[in-house]
C-alpha cells in the first residue's frame, strides 16, 4: 500500500489547517473515512491505487494541488480519477448542482463511482443536515433507476440508506 501511504502524507499536507464544516475535525479525517469505507467494501487487484484515490479525492477541488502534481507523483490513473471526481463549478452554475451531480454520477467510472458513494456515506456520518441527507437520498434513488451498480456500490448505497433512515427516525423522535 505504498501509493496509499504517500497519498496520505501528501493529502495531510495539502489539507493542512482545513476543517470539516459540520464536525470541525481536521479535513484529512474525511479523506481517511472515505478510504476506510472503500477498504471495507471493495476488493481489487488495484486496491493500493483505489485507496490512494480515496485519500486524494478532494485535493483538486479543495486545495491548490494541480492535476499535473498528482500525475507526476501518483501516475495517470490516480490523477485522472481524482479529476473525474472533481466538480466543475462552471457546469454546476450552468446546469444547477443537483442536475450536474446526477449527470456526473451516470458518467463516472466504476472506481470513481465507488469512491463517490463512499464520500456520500462519509458525509452522512459527519453531522449531516436534513437537506444534505435528502440530496444524497435523491442521488442514490437516481442512480438505482439509471445505472447498473456493482456489488460494492449496492452495499455502500444500502449503508447510506440505513444511516439516513436512522437520522430520520432520530429527528422524528426528538
Amino acid at each position: 500500500m505504498e501509493k496509499t501511504a504517500r497519498a496520505l502524507n501528501f493529502a495531510e499536507n495539502a489539507h493542512i489547517g482545513q476543517k470539516r464544516k459540520a464536525s470541525g475535525l481536521p479535513y484529512i479525517v474525511h479523506c481517511f473515512n472515505v478510504y476506510s469505507i472503500v477498504r471495507e467494501y471493495k476488493t481489487s487487484k488495484n486496491l493500493d491505487l483505489v485507496c490512494a484515490i480515496c485519500i486524494l479525492h478532494d485535493c483538486l477541488e479543495d486545495t491548490d494541488t494541480s492535476v499535473d502534481q498528482l500525475r507526476e507523483m501518483f501516475g495517470d490513473i490516480v490523477a485522472d480519477t481524482v479529476l473525474e471526481l472533481t466538480n466543475d463549478r462552471d457546469e454546476i452554475a450552468r446546469m444547477g448542482k443537483e442536475e450536474y451531480l446526477n449527470q456526473k454520477l451516470l458518467g463516472l467510472s466504476n472506481y470513481a463511482l465507488t469512491i463517490k458513494l463512499a464520500d456520500m456515506l462519509a458525509n452522512v456520518t459527519d453531522k449531516p443536515t436534513m437537506e444534505m441527507m435528502e440530496r444524497i437520498e435523491n442521488h442514490i434513488r437516481f442512480l438505482r433507476r439509471n445505472r447498473n451498480l456493482t456489488e460494492p456500490q449496492i452495499n455502500i448505497a444500502k449503508h447510506i440508506d440505513r444511516i439516513i433512515m436512522g437520522e430520520y427516525l432520530h429527528a422524528a423522535l426528538v
